[in-house]
């Protein structure tokens, strides 16, 4: 399945060539990303990887998130916050890896209870 992943990207395009470090766009940049199976995921960051992760991303395109993108949403088709921005392979601009993203699904009952209490 694909998701849309909105993030303050760190390029002016998605192409590494036209990567201008240290340049943040002024506006929100996006772009969708195909989630990658749990197999794969697990295979290519072996003891990184957890359960409460999914990996999206990379591949020949590289399209991803990359530094300062932390936190960000990954988001489904309608809007449904499924993933935060976690972590990666470096440099992000020239790895075909996936990026590393939290399930918000883990999590749903600690943000429900949180929020109750605030």
């Amino acid at each position: 399945w694909t998701l849309s992943l909105y993030l303050p990207l760190h390029f002016l395009s998605l192409s590494p060539s036209l990567c201008v470090p240290g340049r943040l766009p002024t506006l929100l940049q996006c772009t969708n990303v195909s989630v990658v199976s749990e197999k794969v995921c697990s295979e290519i960051y072996t003891s990184l990887y957890h359960h409460s992760m999914f990996c999206a991303g990379g591949g020949q395109d590289r399209r991803d998130s990359c530094n300062g993108d932390s936190g960000g949403p990954l988001v489904c088709n309608r809007g449904a916050l499924q993933g935060i921005v976690s972590w990666g392979d470096v440099p992000c601009d020239t790895t075909t890896k996936p990026g590393v993203y939290t399930k918000v699904c883990r999590y749903l009952e600690w943000i429900r209870e949180t929020m109750k209490r605030n």
